[in-house]
């Protein structure tokens, strides 16, 4: 046993007098703060085992159960020293004996007044015998619990070495001799006073039994009557759990034993001890035997015997009582006093018979002391939080455990659980829940998402809540080892999961990528890693209810944590309502996002069925009266297989709701209104500002809307009581929201417009007031109180905190809402229109940010607009809108004095003059000299034109850079020059080897200037100039690392530059192609497509689109895919010229023709776009002079080889391979090699093929070429014929495989064709 100090209050609770002592505890009276409020506190003096689980038993026992004849319970709480909980103040009550008699000593002192704080000499019990109180007052208050049968000491009534408690007993309790002549009769006041006393009593004991408990020491101590008259039960101490006992000789399952008389609820004592107070317990409580709820009806016998007598019906010594009451039957009162109603006489009789089953039934005894208001058994019952008893569904449970044993052998199962509002769902998963958290190692995370709760990640963030606190629970040490590297870029959009220690200490740099996708990205696969980690060593489980209120950034992160290559193992229950599947943004997001590769089912719960009905109605009325009873047809008929309904008519019926002749109209709205129409007007008036608060709201925020006068604690006990509120906890800071959703919607629609938005506005000025109210929320209140301009303001602001945590969705749609709820002029509105095109471009959404950004450039003038025309240009052209890009590019540029060429002969010509402006003015600047504002602007506006038209038009594109370096190099502004420099020197390597000595020296440039601006951005711009001119130069290897270190920089630590990202890695992946490196191609070819498209760059994504998947889809062997992939690429792209993209589309489809031998579709493809390349100088490019042309001899030769003989072919064929072999260029030399072998071995020179692939293979490995080399080497080994080629062949083929290539024969005849088929 533990002492602890002395208990002086808490922050929260200000000590004020001491109502009661014990040997166990103190209660105090004491003001809450925080409710501005008086209770009873009550704390635990000495803490041990079994002490403490009485105190705590003590407080569960009752905290959920609403009835006015049980005391209310608030709050358990517990500092680490003390533990105490709050309960009702009743300072205007006396003992039940008092009351009943009258006795005037009850107005006796019963508080100490503090002066000051508490002194340890004021909570001594000694000291307060030594005041002026009598014994009498001072047991009477006395508060505290005993101890239970499972502690090493008993009750003090009960255990040797207390003979001489007096905790048990009142004065009139002291042994008394029975006179000769019987008492006088008492008067009539009494006789009504104990009348209505004892129906109250009776009252609360069956609200207790009802609730499956049974209180073992009832006395009337433990019985209090206030001023009003209003009877209450309290000291719980001793409250035991009922439950279905079978009877031994029974051998029927255990569903249908606890309907047995015999096996009536009831409670055996674990040590076989005696517990209670022994002078009013019942014989078998005295015999340690087993309890019913006739051993409580005993006690109260006792009670109505010692208020009508004065006296106990045994007394004496401890254990002669306790003799007595196995072998005498107790006296009648009338034995001992006179004038007993003959009604109360009997009935004392029959609750103090010794066999339990002659004792009366609570609802008898209830009827037997007011025949003219018989008792409802059913009230009682479902008046309390019992949960809803749960039947059927037998087939649903065998699914989610089928799909529990699949994640337990290592899957990543998806189950989907929806059905219409109140079919069940809910309580199914969470069924099912209970069920499997209990087994080993499974770890259970639930979360549920609210219609108007407004946070980020809405449908996820209760469940990152539940990752918490499991975190919290494991030592540190441990998870410390499970933290992703990225751990602090999600606890930055998950903040709650800074309440982990490990988390918290944590490196927080990837917190600071500035680049918000790119910080997204990397939480989202934090998350996913955690959840591998915790999969991987415990049986998982995600729960999500209610996911139709969810967001589509929800959807999106749940999309990414399910993609099956990385999906973490565990299985994903997500339930949600049917009627939201076509309309819920999150679950039109999460279909259309769904991987087909998913383990995931459908499980629609409908109605339960009539016999499931049937049932569940029989559970609900099962201890009902027959009239009761009699109405299970008419529910099973009239629910519709709702369980709600069911529950909801029960309780009508139950409070004697009228049928009559329209009962076939009603419906679920109907019987919640009549309930709810029947509250006191202050719990009315609360349960309709939570409902039309529509989610989880702060207890102090409701209360202040409904109005501070308002009784709080009482209003709440109300609706908790009838299952129409729950909430997180007691405190005011907790949450608060309606039981079910039907039920808000039910008060909701019959509240009238006005009472709405009253609701409403108050609802917002007391978020208003709050420090933690959600800005959108208040927004909310504010608009549907028609209070259009402070709603649009409050929009605004959660738009901007939305977008500050990476929710760029919700953003754009707070923006939107903002501008719509009430139209804002002038700066404001330009303003807004900004903020909104800039979420929508982070959201990915590129068209309808430029709409945006065109809206706010009408609103100003200037250079504002130009800037903003500037952006809405580069969405546009960004986003595939080439033709709408070109027409608001050209008009930003006349705006500065330019204009776009009008063909590409004029773009030639402007390129050409301004490079030679260029090389003749030399890259000199003055760092010095200061940049004005339209310097700022043509330098923005240029940049914007040639990064807009970038890897579209291959002329446009460089004439608007060289003119932007020189704009730049005028201004002299070092940033803008660097980034000039480098896409200089990119543009200029688009001419080949040669001009790779002036590119090195742009870069070279570039990268002084890089050094004294210690910039990321310039740093990742000289890497991708670096890469890219190794790309355009035929160094694969340097092009991909450098790429590949560009997009590493732009993503960690530079924002807004996913048109630079786009380019990195284009260029990355078409070195990868080129290396051969196609399993590793494929698979950042997938990641990058994702990105690119969730950053809305449609323009790189129909780069990879039309090139780079498909032939990731080659390299797994799929045509179909490949030319699926092809069709979609230039579906939405700008037909009006021929672009870059025309070109990768036509390289693509000529490879898919060639995989699939169709060498005629190839070469037909080639010759006829060939005049299109030539007039979009597209061929100028070096490379695109070298790869093109290989395609089409390529296609020829095959064509010639395994079609048609046609001489034109071969023709074709050699004239463009002698345009290949002129270029003198390192991999145009080699690519030519296997070609002119090809033509060697059709013209019959067996041996001069041979020697030109094995020159060729030398060549192509040089070149880093392996899949060309290895394609050479095959038909080398080919050629060589058995013996020794054999080698050559496999190693060819091996080294295929390695890299990922499904079908290596395939490949090699595509790259290859005019050699013997395979």
């Amino acid at each position: 046993m533990l002492p602890v100090n002395e208990f002086l209050g808490t922050h929260r609770y200000e000590l004020r007098g001491v109502i009661g002592r014990g040997g166990m505890g103190v209660v105090y009276k004491a003001y809450d703060r925080e409710r501005d409020t008086f209770v009873a506190l009550k704390t635990i003096r000495e803490i041990d085992p079994s002490s403490l689980y009485h105190f705590k038993n003590e407080f569960r026992s009752l905290a959920e159960l609403v009835h006015p004849n049980l005391l209310p319970l608030y709050e358990l709480v517990s500092d680490g020293e003390h533990w105490f909980f709050t309960m009702e103040l009743a300072e205007d009550a006396v003992d039940f004996y008092t009351h009943v008699r009258a006795i005037k000593s009850a107005d006796a002192i019963a508080t100490e007044e503090f002066d000051g704080k508490l002194s340890v000499e004021s909570s001594d019990p000694t000291r307060r015998q030594d005041n002026a109180t009598s014994p009498d007052v001072t047991h009477r208050m006395n508060m505290t619990s005993a101890a239970s049968e499972d502690t090493q000491e008993g009750h003090d009534d009960t255990q040797s070495g207390h003979e001489n408690d007096s905790d048990d007993t009142f004065n009139c309790d002291a042994p008394v001799e029975t006179p000769a002549p019987r008492l006088a009769p008492l008067s009539a006041d009494v006789y009504d006073r104990l009348r209505a006393s004892m129906r109250q009593l009776v009252d609360g004991v069956c609200a207790l039994h009802d609730a499956g408990k049974l209180h073992r020491d009832l006395k009337p101590a433990n019985v209090f009557v206030r001023s009003t008259g209003r009877v209450v039960l309290l000291d719980f101490g001793l409250v035991a759990e009922l439950a279905n006992e079978p009877s031994p000789e029974s051998n029927e399952p255990s569903s249908l034993k606890a309907a047995h008389e015999s096996s009536a609820p009831s409670h055996q004592s674990i040590s076989g001890r005696i517990t209670g107070t022994a002078k009013y317990m019942a014989p078998e409580q005295a015999a340690a035997g087993r309890l019913t709820t006739s051993t409580d009806w005993y006690a109260v016998g006792v009670m109505l015997f010692q208020a009508i007598t004065g006296q106990l019906p045994f007394d004496g010594p401890r254990n002669a009582v306790l003799r007595d009451k196995q072998t005498r039957d107790a006296p009648a009162p009338s034995e001992i006093m006179q004038g007993v109603p003959e009604d109360l006489d009997s009935l004392c009789v029959d609750l103090l018979q010794r066999d339990p089953k002659n004792r009366p039934s609570g609802i008898e005894i209830a009827a037997r002391l007011a025949p003219e208001n018989p008792p409802t058994a059913v009230a009682a019952e479902i008046s309390g939080p019992i949960e809803l008893p749960f039947v059927g569904r037998a087939d649903h449970l065998n699914g989610l455990d089928d799909a529990f044993k699949r994640t337990q052998q290592g899957s990543t199962t998806v189950v989907r659980v929806h059905g219409r509002s109140g079919a069940g769902k809910s309580a199914l998963v969470q069924h099912f829940l209970e069920r499997i958290q209990l087994a080993p190692d499974t770890v259970v995370l639930a979360g549920r998402c609210y219609e108007q709760e407004s946070v980020p990640y809405k449908a996820v963030d209760s469940l990152v809540d539940a990752l918490a606190r499991y975190l919290m629970q494991l030592p540190e040490e441990e998870v410390v080892t499970w933290l992703p590297e990225s751990i602090a870029a999600l606890a930055r959009i998950f903040p709650v999961l800074q309440r982990v220690d490990a988390v918290a200490r944590a490196d927080t740099r990837t917190a600071e990528i500035p680049d918000l996708r790119e910080l997204r990205r990397r939480a989202f696969g934090a998350l996913g890693q955690l959840l591998r980690e915790i999969g991987q060593r415990c049986d998982l489980v995600l729960s999500i209810d209610d996911l139709q209120w969810g967001d589509v950034d929800s959807a999106n992160l749940l999309a990414e944590l399910l993609q099956p290559v990385d999906a973490p193992k565990m299985l994903v229950v997500l339930s949600y309502r049917s009627e939201y599947i076509v309309s819920s943004p999150c679950l039109i997001a999460l279909d259309e996002q769904a991987n087909p590769m998913m383990q995931q089912s459908v499980m629609p719960v409908e109605e339960l069925t009539a016999t499931e009905t049937r049932s569940l109605a029989e559970e609900l009325l099962r201890d009902a009266s027959p009239t009761m009873r009699a109405s299970i047809d008419w529910i099973v008929e009239e629910s519709h297989g709702s369980p709600l309904f069911v529950y909801e008519l029960v309780t009508y019926v139950s409070a004697g709701g009228d049928l009559g002749s329209d009962a076939s109209e009603l419906n679920l709205d109907d019987v919640l209104w009549d309930r709810i129409k029947g509250l006191p007007e202050p719990s009315r008036k609360l349960l309709e500002v939570i409902s039309v608060a529509g989610q989880p709201t702060p207890i102090c925020d409701a209360h202040r809307a409904a109005g501070s006068d308002l009784p709080l604690i009482k209003a709440l006990r109300d609706l908790r009581g009838g299952r129409l509120i729950r909430s997180t906890g007691p405190r005011l800071i907790d949450q608060v929201e309606t039981f079910h959703d039907r039920i808000r919607e039910s008060v909701v629609l019959h509240l009238p417009s006005l009472e709405r938005k009253n609701c409403h506005a108050s609802l917002a000025e007391s978020l208003r007031q709050s420090d933690n109210a959600d800005t959108e929320t208040i927004a909310v209140h504010l608009h549907k109180s028609d209070q259009y301009e402070e709603a649009a303001k409050f929009y605004a602001a959660a738009a901007d905190e939305s977008a500050r945590a990476l929710a760029f969705d919700r953003a754009a749609n707070l923006y939107r809402l903002s501008l719509t709820t009430h139209a804002p002029k002038g700066e404001t509105a330009c303003a807004l229109y900004t903020k909104y095109g800039d979420t929508l471009a982070n959201a990915g959404r590129p068209h309808p940010s430029a709409s945006q950004y065109l809206i706010a450039a009408e609103l100003t003038d200037g250079l504002p607009r130009i800037d903003l025309e500037r952006k809405a240009a580069y969405q546009l052209c960004a986003g595939g809108h080439l033709d709408e890009g070109r027409e608001v590019l050209d008009r930003v540029l006349k705006r500065v004095g330019m204009q776009l060429p009008n063909s590409q002969k004029k773009a030639l010509s402007l390129l050409l003059w301004r490079r030679l402006k260029l090389r003749l003015r030399g890259t000199r600047f003055d760092a010095e000299s200061a940049i004005t504002a339209a310097q700022r602007a043509k330098i923005n506006v240029t940049w914007s034109a040639s990064a807009g038209m970038g890897t579209k038009n291959i002329v446009v594109s460089p004439a608007f850079q060289t003119l932007n370096l020189l704009l730049s190099l005028k201004s002299g502004d070092q940033f803008s020059i660097a980034r000039a420099l480098c896409w200089e020197a990119t543009y200029t390597a688009h001419d080949g080897i040669g001009a790779m000595r002036y590119s090195r020296k742009l870069i070279d440039e570039a990268a002084e200037i890089a050094a004294q601006l210690e910039l990321p951005y310039i740093n990742a711009m000289v890497e991708l100039a670096e890469g890219a001119c190794g790309f355009l130069t035929g160094r694969w290897r340097t092009g991909s690392t450098r790429c590949d270190r560009a997009i590493s920089i732009l993503k960690d630590r530079c924002t807004g530059t996913s048109w630079e990202i786009g380019q990195a890695a284009t260029y990355m992946l078409w070195c990868m192609s080129w290396e051969g490196r196609f399993g590793e191609m494929s698979e950042r070819s997938s990641e990058i497509l994702e990105d690119v498209l969730d950053r809305g760059d449609l323009t790189t994504a129909a780069n990879l689109h039309s090139y780079m998947t498909p032939l990731s889809h080659l390299t797994d062997g799929d045509v179909g895919a490949a030319r699926e992939s092809l069709a979609e690429s230039l579906s939405k792209w700008s037909r009006k010229e021929y672009n870059i993209q025309n070109m990768t589309a036509l390289m693509g489809g000529a490879s898919v023709h060639l995989y699939a031998g169709e060498y005629d579709s190839a070469h037909a493809r080639m010759v006829n776009e060939w005049g299109e390349l030539k007039r979009s100088l597209i061929l100028q490019a070096q490379i695109c002079s070298v790869v093109l042309p290989e395609l089409r001899v390529r296609s020829a030769l095959g064509s010639y080889v395994h079609l048609r003989q046609d001489p034109s072919l071969l023709q074709d064929a050699k004239k463009y391979l002698r345009k290949m072999e002129r270029k003198h260029i390192p991999y145009s030399v080699a690519m030519a090699a296997p070609l002119r072998a090809s033509v060697s071995y059709i013209d019959g020179d067996r041996s001069r093929a041979l020697s030109q692939l094995r020159e060729g293979i030398e060549l192509l490995e040089r070149q880093d070429m392996n899949l060309f080399a290895a394609a050479s080497r095959f038909r080398y080994g080919q050629l060589l014929g058995p013996g020794n080629g054999e080698a050559h062949q496999a190693e060819a083929i091996e080294w295929m495989n390695s890299v990922g290539i499904r079908d290596p024969l395939a490949m090699i005849t595509a790259y290859t064709p005019a050699f013997p088929k395979i």
